[in-house]
């Protein structure tokens, strides 16, 4: 556990820096000093100190006789580098919206020139954010985003700063041009849910999520299979609500929408539940949270939107490439027009 948070802590500096290695030309470049990017990143100096011994020991920076601080590698220069960053609702990308939509995104840029980073922003303001991703040099962004991210996602655009926004919700809430957004297909993962229902004939319902739009979607599909009590919107409802629920009503489904803290919330919840627990429906990645044995004490369905989620995320990478290729156009046009101006 020690080793994977220090990786959280090293991989955007190191990110960082090697994309600046790779674009800083035939010759040696000095880097910023590790006291500079300390409160860049947030991190310790020792934890710093640390990336930076990495990247040494890779190859990607070196040291100068009588020179202080770190250069770049004029080997690992690559002209036309490009610098993608992800961003969670939360702008910390520790992890990612999920791995079938990372891995089918990541394969549509799958060259020698990207960086692909796990991207983290510390500052609060607008503005702040704003200037801290331009230091960031990124040539294209993949947020996925919530109501908090939207006035973020819509200064990037209005600056010109190729971004793709996805979100498992209608785009009509957020007011984002159709270029920039990339909705995962929730209804047709709510139908997948539903047929499973039907074919194996359960009536009495239970489902927890993390958005009201899922709750009235499904019973628009379902002709109102689902009671409105027994409905939990949100984790912190969970502890509270489900065992008055299981009591009184008792279920035979429950569904549950992802996340490792969901789960551990619901599987501790149902741990201390008198009682017969209904059958489960929920997200493979729950095998990869909780102990086997725990698991086992249930019974268990996987959802499995796949699919869904790789469309949405080959989807998010072409819109991005389209961006980037206009956004580089454009640049290349100025820095010509430029020139003729100087000239």
């Amino acid at each position: 556990m020690a080793k994977l948070r220090q990786t959280q802590l090293t991989e955007p500096v190191k990110n960082y820096l090697r994309m600046r290695v790779a674009e800083s030309g035939s010759k040696p470049v000095p880097l910023e000093s590790e006291r500079a990017l300390c409160p860049r990143f947030g991190i310790s100096r020792p934890t710093l100190h640390r990336a930076v011994e990495e990247l040494l020991a890779e190859g990607w920076c070196i040291k100068l006789p009588g020179r202080h601080g770190i250069f770049s590698n004029p080997e690992k220069f690559m002209p036309g580098i490009r610098n993608i960053g992800l961003l969670n609702s939360d702008c910390y990308s520790p992890s990612f919206i999920c791995t079938p939509m990372l891995y089918s995104f990541i394969r549509e840029f799958n060259d020698m020139r990207t960086f692909i980073n796990f991207t983290r922003l510390y500052s609060n303001s607008l503005e702040e954010r704003i200037r801290e991703i331009a230091d960031l040099r990124l040539l294209g962004i993949l947020f996925y985003m919530d109501a908090g991210t939207v006035p973020l996602i819509k200064a990037l655009i209005a600056k010109g700063i190729p971004t793709v926004a996805t979100v498992y919700y209608d785009i009509r809430h957020y007011d984002l041009p159709e270029a920039n957004f990339e909705p995962f297909d929730y209804r047709k993962s709510l139908k997948n849910r539903l047929d499973f229902i039907r074919r194996r004939g359960y009536r009495r319902v239970v489902m927890i999520s993390d958005s009201m739009e899922y709750f009235t979607t499904f019973q628009s599909l379902s002709g109102n299979l689902l009671k409105p009590e027994n409905f939990i919107l949100g984790m912190e409802d969970i502890p509270m609500r489900l065992p008055r629920i299981l009591a009184q009503y008792k279920p035979d489904m429950l569904i549950s929408d992802g996340g490792c803290s969901r789960y551990q919330i619901l599987f501790e919840t149902l741990r201390h539940c008198s009682g017969e627990v209904p059958e489960l429906l929920l997200y493979p990645q729950v095998a990869e949270i909780l102990h086997p044995a725990l698991l086992k004490r249930f019974r268990i369905h996987y959802m499995d939107d796949t699919k869904i989620f790789e469309a949405a995320g080959k989807n998010a990478a072409v819109k991005l490439k389209r961006l980037m290729q206009a956004y580089c156009r454009k640049g290349n046009r100025h820095d010509k027009k430029n020139e003729m101006q100087g000239e």
